[in-house]
């Protein structure tokens, strides 16, 4: 690349700054397959199993934000996290499995959107005795996965994790 651009003095900045943001998102696209196809090759393997542990919930959280400050901070892009205060400090559930599928799902928001917003809500949407369900409500102003390709992203997750998952009325995932 820096050849061609020492090469070709004549070169506008702004096609030069368009070839390198291209290049930058085919890298982000690149890295994104990489990452399913060795997602995809853990599963099949069994390698990858359910972990339940009880885990906190402040260092979920704490940790989506600065992999997300780190790793895809884009200087158009506003990224923005909310949580419910009422939210319980310790949860029991697969930490590293709700972490990816956030992840992924926040990667997904960060690839379409090229300016704007991406914001994660955390709520509490039910709470009894045993058990709280939470909601993770990620949105962005970039272009929207279809609600189809959703679904059959997280069906194909629990298609191929719920063999290994074992649910009794201790469990909260």
């Amino acid at each position: 690349l820096s050849d061609i651009l020492v090469a070709d003095q004549e070169q506008d900045l702004s096609k030069i700054k368009e070839d390198v943001s291209n290049i930058r998102d085919s890298s982000l696209y690149l890295l994104k397959l990489t990452y399913y196809i060795n997602e995809i090759s853990q599963i099949e393997s069994e390698k990858d199993k359910i972990n339940e542990a009880e885990y906190d919930l402040n260092t979920l959280i704490h940790d989506i934000k600065e992999d997300v400050n780190t790793k895809l901070s884009k200087e158009e892009v506003e990224f923005s996290l909310n949580f419910d205060e009422k939210l319980p400090k310790r949860c029991y559930g697969d930490f590293g499995k709700i972490k990816r599928i956030i992840y992924n799902v926040l990667l997904n928001a960060f690839y379409y959107t090229h300016k704007g917003k991406v914001s994660l809500d955390i709520n509490e949407i039910e709470r009894d005795n045993k058990e709280i369900k939470i909601e993770f409500l990620i949105s962005n102003t970039g272009h929207l996965m279809k609600e189809e390709d959703f679904e059959r992203e997280i069906q194909d997750f629990f298609e191929n994790n719920i063999s290994n998952l074992d649910i009794n009325d201790n469990n909260i995932a």
